[in-house]
C-alpha cells in the first residue's frame, strides 16, 4: 500500500481533473440552454405546438445542469478534504480546521497548558468531525482519560480505520461547512380526534374545489370546508407551530446526517465498538430521510403564495401530526443514533491521524503509574523540525525528573510533548513516539499560569490555585502526572526553594510522579536529598556569535546559562 502523501497527492489530482470536467460541461450545457430557449421562441412564434420539444429539451438540460453542478461541489470538497491532509503532512496546517475555541477552559487541570484547543492545537490537528456532537465527543475524549477496557477498544477501532481513505473521503464529501447539532424538542401532544377530523375535512376540501370546477355545484361547499380548515388550524394552533419547529435543524444539516449515517450503516466492521456503534444505527438513515422530506413538506406549507392552497387541505396540520408522530417514535432512539455517530466521527478523527502517521504508534496502557518512551517526539511540531527524546518517569526509583537548562533549549516542549501523547495514549490515539508504555495517570500541567486583571490574580496566585488543583488529583492515592514549568518563580528564591521542596514532597508522597523543570540550579540540588529524584538538562552551545540548541536531554545539572548571550543578541548589553 503506498503512503499518505501519494494516496492524498493522487486523490488531489483525480479531483482537480473531475473539476475541470465538470465545469467545461457546465458550460457547455449553459450555452445549450440557451439556444434551446432561443429555439423555443421561434417555434413558438412560428407554430406554438412545436414549442413542446425545445421545453422538454430544456426540461432534461436543467436535470443534467443540477447533476453536473453537484459532481462540481463534490469535486470542491474532495480537494478542499485532501489540500488539508496535505498541509498536514508537511506541518502546515495552522488555522486550516476546526474552530475549537468554545472547548478552552482556562480552569482545566491541562488543556489551556498543552494546547488542546485553539489555533495550532492538538484537536485542530486531529478534527475532522463533521457534526458538532462528533466535534464534542472528540474533545470529551481529550479531557477526560477513559478507563482502559474502553481506550483499549478505541485502539482495535482505530486500527481497523486507519487504512480507509475512501470511506473519509465519502464522509468529507458528504456536506459542506456545516456542523449540525440535532435536537428534539418536546411538543404538545395532538388530540386523538386530530388524524380523523383533518383527513375528513381535506377530502371534502378537494371533493368540494373538484366539483365546483367541473360545475356541479357552487363554490359554497368549498368556501364551507375552507372555513372549517381555518377553524381547526386555529384550533390546533399550538401543535402545528411548535411541531413544525421541534427540530433544531435545517433541510441541509438533515441531508448532511442521512449521508454519514448510511455510510456508518453500509460498512461491514471487525472490531467489537464498531460493530455496536453500525448496530445502533442500523435502519436510521431511512427514518432521517424520511423526517428530511417532511422537513422539506413543512417548508413547503410556509410559502405564503400557497397558503390559498395548503390552508383549505390542512397541509401543515397534516405535516406536524407527521412530525410529531415520528418524534414520538424515535425520540430516545435519536440521541443514541447521535451518541454513535459522534463516537464514528472521533474514532475516524483519530484514525486519520494515524494514517498520516505511519511512524507514531499505539501506546501500551499498564496498571502502574509510569510513563517509559523512546523516541518521544512533541505530536504538533512538524517531522523536520521535532527531535525525539527517551523518557522515563516512575520506573527504576526515579519518580520526579527536575529538567534544568538555558533559555528555549527544550524544558517547557518536553513537558508538552510528555503531556500530549499521555492525552492522546488515553484518548485511544496513537502517538508521536517510537515506543510508550503509561500508566492510568490524571495529568495536571502549570506551564502557562498568568496574571489576570479581569479577575483579579496576580501570575503566582493564579500559579498556585493550579498547584492546588493538581494537589487534590491524588485524592485516594490516584496515579497523577504533573508537569510544572519554572516551579514557584513569582517569588523569591528563599521562599521559592522552600516552598518547591514542600510541595513536590508532598505529591511524591501521595504517589505522583512528574516532572519539573527550572533555571534556579539551587532546585535541582533537591535531588541529592531524595533517591526518587533525578536530575536532567539541555545545553546549548555558540557557534559564530550565535546560540544553538540540539533539543537532546541529557544527564545531570547543566553546567551554564544563556541568559546574557541572548541579552546581547537583542542588543540589551
Amino acid at each position: 500500500m503506498t503512503g499518505p502523501l501519494k494516496q492524498y497527492e493522487d486523490r488531489l489530482q483525480h479531483w482537480q481533473q473531475i473539476l475541470e470536467t465538470e465545469d467545461k460541461r457546465y458550460r457547455q450545457i449553459s450555452d445549450i440552454r440557451l439556444w434551446t430557449v432561443i429555439a423555443g421562441l421561434v417555434a413558438a412564434w412560428w407554430s406554438w405546438p412545436w414549442a413542446v420539444l425545445p421545453a422538454v429539451i430544456f426540461f432534461v438540460l436543467i436535470v443534467w445542469h443540477v447533476r453536473v453542478d453537484a459532481r462540481r461541489t463534490d469535486a470542491r470538497r474532495g480537494i478542499a478534504y485532501f489540500t488539508r491532509g496535505l498541509r498536514r503532512l508537511d506541518g502546515k496546517w495552522a488555522g486550516t480546521g476546526s474552530n475549537s475555541d468554545r472547548f478552552q477552559d482556562n480552569n482545566h487541570v491541562y488543556a489551556a497548558d498543552l494546547d488542546l484547543f485553539g489555533r495550532g492545537s492538538l484537536f485542530e490537528l486531529l478534527c475532522t468531525a463533521r457534526t458538532a456532537p462528533g466535534e464534542e465527543m472528540l474533545a470529551s475524549w481529550l479531557l477526560h482519560p477513559a478507563p482502559a477496557a474502553a481506550v483499549r477498544e478505541r485502539q482495535q477501532a482505530v486500527a481497523e480505520l486507519a487504512p480507509q481513505v475512501f470511506l473519509r473521503e465519502a464522509t468529507a464529501l458528504a456536506g459542506d461547512d456545516i456542523r449540525a447539532n440535532w435536537r428534539v424538542k418536546t411538543t404538545p401532544a395532538f388530540p386523538s380526534y386530530a388524524p380523523i377530523l383533518n383527513g375528513i375535512v381535506t377530502v371534502a376540501a378537494l371533493i368540494s374545489c373538484v366539483g365546483w370546477v367541473m360545475g356541479w355545484w357552487a363554490s359554497t361547499a368549498f368556501l364551507a370546508t375552507a372555513l372549517t380548515a381555518l377553524a381547526i388550524t386555529y384550533l390546533l394552533r399550538d401543535q402545528i407551530i411548535l411541531g413544525l419547529d421541534a427540530l433544531e435543524s435545517s433541510t441541509r444539516e438533515l441531508d448532511l446526517l442521512v449521508r454519514l449515517l448510511r455510510h456508518l450503516e453500509e460498512r461491514t466492521f471487525e472490531t467489537p465498538l464498531l460493530k455496536r456503534l453500525r448496530e445502533t444505527v442500523t435502519g436510521s438513515s431511512k427514518e432521517v430521510a424520511y423526517l428530511k422530506r417532511l422537513m422539506t413538506l413543512a417548508d413547503t406549507g410556509r410559502n405564503a403564495y400557497l397558503l390559498p392552497l395548503t390552508i383549505p387541505v390542512l397541509w401543515n396540520a397534516h405535516v406536524a401530526y407527521a412530525m410529531w408522530r415520528w418524534q414520538e417514535r424515535h425520540r430516545q432512539q435519536v440521541d443514541a443514533w447521535m451518541q454513535a455517530l459522534a463516537e464514528f466521527e472521533a474514532l475516524s478523527s483519530l484514525a486519520c491521524h494515524a494514517f498520516e502517521n505511519p511512524q507514531h504508534r499505539m501506546p501500551e496502557l499498564i496498571d502502574e503509574a509510569e510513563f517509559v518512551a523512546v523516541a518521544l517526539g512533541h505530536p504538533l511540531l512538524a517531522a523536520a523540525q521535532c527531535v525525539t527524546n527517551d523518557v522515563e518517569v516512575g520506573v527504576a526509583g526515579a519518580r520526579l525528573v527536575i529538567v534544568s537548562g538555558s533559555n528555549m533549549s527544550g524544558k517547557s516542549t518536553l513537558l508538552r510533548a510528555i503531556g500530549l501523547n499521555t492525552v492522546l495514549a488515553w484518548a485511544g490515539a496513537t502517538v508521536r513516539a517510537s515506543s510508550l508504555r503509561v500508566g492510568p495517570l490524571a495529568v495536571g500541567a502549570s506551564l502557562r499560569t498568568a496574571d489576570s486583571i479581569q479577575d483579579g490574580k496576580s501570575r503566582f496566585y493564579a500559579e498556585i490555585t493550579r498547584l492546588k488543583q493538581i494537589t487534590d488529583l491524588t485524592v485516594d492515592q490516584k496515579p497523577v502526572l504533573f508537569l510544572l514549568d519554572e516551579l514557584l518563580s513569582g517569588t523569591n528564591s528563599h521562599d521559592r526553594r522552600i516552598g518547591a521542596e514542600g510541595i513536590l514532597k508532598a505529591l511524591l508522597a501521595r504517589g505522583a510522579i512528574g516532572l519539573v523543570t527550572t533555571h534556579d540550579l539551587a532546585l535541582a540540588s533537591i535531588a541529592e536529598m531524595d533517591t526518587v529524584i533525578r536530575n536532567v538538562h539541555f545545553e546549548d552551545h555558540v557557534e559564530n556569535g550565535e546560540i544553538r540548541f540540539d533539543y537532546k536531554m541529557r544527564q545531570g545539572v547543566v553546567t551554564r546559562s544563556n541568559a546574557l548571550e541572548l541579552m546581547r543578541a537583542v542588543g540589551l548589553l
